[in-house]
């Protein structure tokens, strides 16, 4: 069915609809736009929605100049197929390009509101579960907590001098959760769970207009070990989780409040500290299925079939079409 509905969209028409703070400016855009590019990121950073538009009449340097703070959603795809929903952004920055060839305009948004504290480095602590931190953040900006089992203790967590959103995702990573804020949600989801689950998106060599990957076996863990106190024996002690494959044992300097924090700390950089195959996709026909924290499998390059997670995906919208690419890693 995916393959089918790939093959569908090589015939039809590229489309989109771009809003402007909630006003619809597709048709006056349109004879300006150059290309449109979203990029979707798993963790880490966030979303990006980049638009590059001729400027000739200088409509953009004057009554037309987008102001940063606004609003914008965009989608594309293809008349009667599929469209890519990217979401809402928040106008970061604008760069403008003055050339005797013709002026341009590059207008960056994040997926992150530019008006919010999250990005403003703070040093505090917070203690609870990761439920209550990640609510408590919530609350002051404006955001609803959304996950899996989050309901769990993480103990005394220090903040310094950190973003909030820098802040969120390192907690979130250090027990095995990654978090994403995404149209005014605070998202936890469990790393292991995306990693297990299924693929939507089936590969072959014909699909795919480049692969670049590396072998990283030499970096696959056989164990992580984390550091604990014992309220009972008053002692320092170890948790360390273990799996058949790998060859070092990670250790990671951290200290867990009691047993159950380190157990998850050790699952946690078990996963995040082994990575056997990286790399970097581009595919020969676009899909809405390829987005960042999804898998896909590839057949047809031998040892390096299998199941592949995607990390980011970058969808890249202009005249000529619509194209993907995206950074990839191999489900262990």
């Amino acid at each position: 069915m995916n393959e089918l509905k790939i093959q569908q969209n090589r015939v039809s028409k590229p489309v989109y609809e771009l809003k402007y703070n909630g006003h619809n400016v597709t048709h006056d855009f349109s004879k300006y736009l150059q290309e449109i590019n979203y990029t979707d990121y798993e963790k880490g950073q966030s979303d990006e929605l980049t638009i590059k538009l001729k400027d000739n009449d200088k409509l953009f340097q004057n009554e037309w100049y987008l102001e940063k703070g606004a609003k914008l959603t965009c989608q594309f795809g293809f008349e009667n197929g599929e469209i890519l929903n990217c979401g809402t952004f928040t106008l970061d920055e604008a760069t403008f390009d003055f050339s005797t060839d013709g002026d341009t305009v590059e207008i960056k948004s994040l997926a992150t509101t530019i008006n919010s504290p999250l990005r403003t480095k703070n040093s505090r602590y917070f203690e609870g579960t990761l439920h209550k931190i990640a609510n408590d953040f919530g609350q002051i900006h404006g955001f609803k907590v959304v996950g899996d089992d989050v309901n769990f203790d993480v103990g005394r967590q220090h903040q310094f001098d950190e973003t909030d959103l820098h802040f969120l995702a390192r907690i979130s990573n250090q027990f095995g959760y990654i978090f994403k804020i995404t149209d005014g949600l605070l998202t936890f989801t469990k790393s292991d769970l995306l990693i297990s689950s299924d693929s939507v998106l089936t590969l072959k060599q014909s699909d795919i207009r480049s692969l670049s990957l590396t072998d990283t076996q030499s970096k696959i863990y056989k164990a992580c070990t984390v550091q604990y106190f014992n309220p009972k024996t008053k002692k320092l002690c170890s948790y360390t989780e273990r799996r058949t494959n790998g060859t070092d044992t990670l250790k990671l300097n951290l200290k867990a409040n009691n047993k159950a924090e380190a157990i998850r700390m050790a699952k946690a950089g078990l996963n995040n500290g082994s990575k056997e195959v990286k790399g970097n996709i581009t595919l020969k026909n676009p899909t809405s299925l390829f987005v960042a924290g999804l898998n896909f499998t590839i057949n047809g390059f031998g040892r390096f079939d299998g199941k592949y997670h995607i990390t980011s995906a970058s969808h890249t919208f202009a005249d000529e079409g619509w194209n993907v690419s995206g950074a990839i890693e191999k489900c262990i």
